[in-house]
């Protein structure tokens, strides 16, 4: 390149128009430096957009490399966030269930994740709205769904229910209360009697199971009862 022409850093050449006819001759000298005006500028918007994708392609290298840095554990634990934001987001702008699961799902493909994730981020963060028996009542309810739908079969019940012990040992209100969150989970068919049974049979001895061995009788006994009630009808 002409340093003279384009200056120490500018890269040009210069435009001579040949086919001009005599007639321009006056417009000579202007024509010429403002062509390699424009043929800088375009130059270096180009060599601008060309920096910007680079620097986008360096970006996301970054990203990629920050992945990479993370632990399997560290990957989990930012997917369960995501997870329970969109639940609390639910909260807050009043989704349908429909919509939540559609949501959670979505997810789980994302982020490559299981049902029992689901389930272990869906029971605390619903029952975190929980303060007492009576908005225990109100907001299974409401949101006792999105745990009705991930918890079909039993043995996603028994995992549930499990989940819920683990709350529980964490939060000492929600232990007080665990007996009717039960029977709410039962009533609200978010658990079967199957279900409560087998998990029972399988708990570790201590408080948790005493409370469970009770209810499960109770769900029982309340069974035998009205079986005799609809023999005797007959």
């Amino acid at each position: 390149f002409d340093v003279a022409v384009v200056g120490r850093d500018g890269k040009g050449y210069a435009w001579i128009d040949h086919l001009s006819d005599d007639d321009d001759d006056n417009d000579e000298g202007n024509q010429p430096k403002q062509l390699r005006l424009l043929d800088v500028c375009a130059l270096a918007r180009e060599t601008d957009f060309h920096q910007m994708v680079n620097d986008i392609g360096d970006e996301d290298d970054s990203d990629d490399e920050d992945e990479d840095d993370l632990s399997p554990e560290e990957v989990l634990a930012r997917s369960r966030r995501e997870l329970a934001s969109t639940i609390e987001r639910a909260f807050d702008e009043n989704h349908t269930i429909d919509n939540l699961v559609l949501e959670l799902n979505t997810l789980k493909f994302a982020e490559n994740l299981d049902f029992h994730d689901i389930r272990a981020v869906a029971v605390p963060t619903i029952l975190s709205r929980v303060s007492d028996t009576k908005s225990l009542a109100a907001i299974v309810k409401r949101w006792g769904g999105v745990l009705q739908k991930f918890s079909k079969h039993v043995d996603d019940q028994i995992d549930l229910l499990n989940v819920l012990v683990e709350h529980c040992h964490h939060n000492e209100p929600h232990t007080k209360i665990f007996a009717q969150i039960l029977l709410q989970f039962f009533e609200a068919d978010i658990c079967a009697e199957a279900g409560f049974v087998k998990w029972q049979a399988q708990m570790e001895k201590g408080k948790y199971k005493d409370i469970a061995s009770r209810f499960v009788t109770w769900l029982q006994e309340a069974e035998e009862e009205s079986d005799e009630e609809e023999s005797e009808s007959d």
